[in-house]
């Protein structure tokens, strides 16, 4: 996030220039926060390896979780059918690598990962899905795709959990 602060005053200022919140960035000229865009760039790069299309080096990050017996809550069964086995990572450069992002692609919404067919669409999927929670005006639409969130505090968490 350091490294994009830079841009991101780049970006706020012309947004700033042009009259427009982020909001209406992102709505009406489909311009989303560069940290944003970063995370759906990555989310295309896991889901790339679902379609078996991606780097072999990442196959041995990203391996299906087995089918779960256990307690049938309300939050797994919210769930798609997708779902990775999430390593444990106390790091937090790990947490936001691809091995972060495995525990934010569990929880994307099934419409989404269960009928994108290439990353192209999936990741425009994405950014239609953060331009819907914007428009319901919840709060930090902005990092409702990163890893860096904590998972109590995610906001995927909470709108999985209210259906």
């Amino acid at each position: 996030s350091s490294h994009l602060q830079a841009l991101d005053k780049v970006q706020d200022r012309a947004i700033g220039w042009a009259g427009v919140t982020e909001f209406e960035a992102l709505v009406h000229c489909r311009l989303a926060p560069l940290r944003t865009r970063r995370e759906i760039a990555m989310l295309g790069l896991v889901h790339r390896c679902v379609l078996g299309k991606g780097p072999p080096q990442f196959q041995e990050f990203i391996k299906r979780a087995p089918p779960h017996s256990g307690r049938h809550t309300r939050l797994r069964a919210a769930r798609h059918k997708l779902q990775f086995v999430e390593l444990e990572a106390s790091q937090d450069y790990i947490q936001r690598s691809i091995v972060g992002l495995l525990r934010i692609y569990n929880v994307l919404p099934a419409h989404i990962v269960e009928t994108c067919a290439t990353v192209k669409s999936f990741q425009t999927a994405l950014q239609y899905f953060v331009i819907d929670l914007a428009k319901e005006n919840l709060p930090s639409w902005q990092d409702a795709l990163s890893p860096r969130i904590p998972r109590a505090q995610h906001i995927l968490h909470k709108v999985l959990v209210r259906g």
